[in-house]
Parts: structure tokens; C-alpha cells; sequence
């Protein structure tokens, strides 16, 4: 069983560059400001489960030799995984990305879950690498909609999702399938959610990713 670090950890949370040469523990723990694992490497299982970010997250460039275990972990602020690199299982089921969650050319070597994770801001897979078996069953994302490469919907499930609009308070249950030219939700629905632009602070890919978008009943 992984050990928990239950106590808040006060002040920011730096560990760029570090080498955790065991297991890491962060299981419960509360970071109370910014914590940055950006170029991190985890040279054995990373246990995040139940973690809670209260402050801006970045695991930018950071390796996860091991399993990365972030079972229903929560960040309250936008969080990043750009670059990083899984290469044993990523999990993240039931996880709560309260702002925007940013997995730009992120590498999933091996299984990567998000069942039953609610995205609230934007979440984006762009350039992402899934060379596993990927899940996004019963995943939330009520803020806009997730933005994703049309390789990544190939190899993801994507079943059940909910998709809830801003204006509306209806919700829609959807599956994301791919056709020849667009990647879409197919809608039960009618007051299906309206596609939106990225927040500002995301860059845009050089070439235009996909996003998954809901048709009218």
C-alpha cells in the first residue's frame, strides 16, 4: 500500500529537475502554492492519489519510468503536462481539473486512464502520443470542449462522456467517434454544447488540431 503525505506542505513546491531515485510519496498531500515537477524524473512509481493542488501545477518535461498514479487527485488551478513522458501506466480516474488541463505532447507509452475525470476548463491532448490502450469513459468536461489530435481520438475510447455547455444546464451524453474528415460527439440531446475558442494562454499548434464537437439531435 502507498504511504500518504496528509500534511499541507506550506510554501511553493519546487522540485525542477530533481531525480527521485525511489518511490515518490505524495499520496493526500495538499500543496498549498505553486508546485512545480517540471523535468522531474521518477525513477520508480510516482503515487499522487488523492493529492490536492491548490495553486498553479507543472510536471512539464518530467518522466515517469514507473506507474504515475493520480487516481482521484484535484487541481484546483490549470495544470500541465506538457512533454512529459509515461512510460508505464498513467492513471488519473476520477481526477478533477477544476481549470484548464494542458497534456500538450505528452507521451502515454502504456495505459492511460481518466474515467470518470471532470475536466471544468479546457483540455487539451494536442500533439499527445497514445501508443496504449487510453480511456476517457464517463469523463466530465463541462467547460469548453477538450481539444484533441485526430491520432489521439483513434486510439482513445471515448465512450459516455458528458459534455455540459456554460449557457445550458442540460447535459449531454456522448460518445466521440471518428469519421473521414472531423472528429465528433454523437449527441442524444438536442441542446448540445457550442464548440469555444482556447483560453489565451494556450499556444496554437502549427497544425490545426481537431476538437471534438456535439451535433444537434
Amino acid at each position: 500500500m502507498p504511504r500518504s503525505t496528509s500534511q499541507p506542505l506550506p510554501g511553493n513546491a519546487w522540485f525542477d529537475g530533481a531525480i527521485f531515485a525511489g518511490q515518490a510519496w505524495f499520496g493526500e498531500a495538499t500543496f498549498t502554492r505553486d508546485a512545480s515537477f517540471a523535468d522531474v524524473t521518477f525513477t520508480d512509481h510516482a503515487w499522487f492519489n488523492e493529492a490536492t493542488f491548490t495553486d498553479h501545477a507543472s510536471f512539464n518535461g518530467a518522466t515517469f519510468t514507473r506507474n504515475a498514479a493520480f487516481d482521484v487527485a484535484t487541481f484546483t488551478e490549470r495544470v500541465s503536462f506538457r512533454g512529459a513522458t509515461f512510460i508505464r501506466n498513467a492513471d488519473f480516474p476520477g481526477a478533477t481539473f477544476a481549470d484548464h488541463a494542458w497534456f500538450r505532447g505528452a507521451t502515454f507509452a502504456r495505459k492511460a486512464r481518466f474515467d470518470n475525470a471532470t475536466f471544468s476548463g479546457h483540455a487539451s491532448f494536442d500533439r499527445a502520443i497514445f501508443t496504449g490502450d487510453a480511456s476517457f469513459d464517463r469523463a466530465t468536461f463541462t467547460g469548453a470542449l477538450p481539444t484533441i489530435n485526430r491520432g489521439v481520438a483513434e486510439k482513445a475510447r471515448f465512450t459516455n462522456v458528458i459534455l455540459t455547455s456554460h449557457s445550458q444546464d442540460r447535459r449531454t451524453v456522448a460518445s466521440i467517434v471518428v469519421n473521414e474528415s472531423d472528429v465528433h460527439a454523437t449527441a442524444g440531446e438536442t441542446d448540445a454544447p457550442s464548440e469555444r475558442q482556447s483560453p489565451t494562454w494556450s499556444p496554437r499548434s502549427r497544425k490545426s488540431p481537431v476538437r471534438a464537437c456535439a451535433n444537434r439531435a
